[in-house]
């Protein structure tokens, strides 16, 4: 059982894993004046959903600003879900019967498919 386990982790070391693309999106048709949005797209992500990452949003400009850029930002790229990753934020805010934003810590994201 060791032989094996050791043969399966040299061979998880030899191979090569998908890499996260970054790309950055105009936006000019945001009205508050944002224009560009980063996107990032990887392994496990799928469907009509955008992501931001914020460490606290307790903090109510912080809060305020962040989550009125996801809200701006899923309305013109007419997304359904949006998520803000946060080191230990959980929420659920229903925006509209289109749009549901979740506020998420950075854990759950990273051991769940989002």
């Amino acid at each position: 059982m060791k032989d094996v386990l050791k043969e399966l982790i040299m061979e998880f070391h030899h191979s090569q894993l998908p890499s996260l693309i970054e790309r950055q999106i105009e936006l000019p048709q945001l009205p508050s004046g944002i224009r560009k949005a980063r996107v990032l797209i990887g392994m496990r992500r799928v469907g009509k959903s955008i992501y931001q990452v914020s460490v606290v949003v307790g903090n109510p400009k912080t809060r305020e600003r962040e989550v009125g850029a996801l809200i701006e930002a899923a309305e013109a790229l007419n997304v359904e879900v949006a998520y803000i990753i946060t080191f230990d934020t959980q929420e659920v805010i229903e925006v509209s019967r289109q749009l549901t934003l979740y506020i998420i810590p950075y854990w759950q994201w990273a051991l769940a498919s989002y």
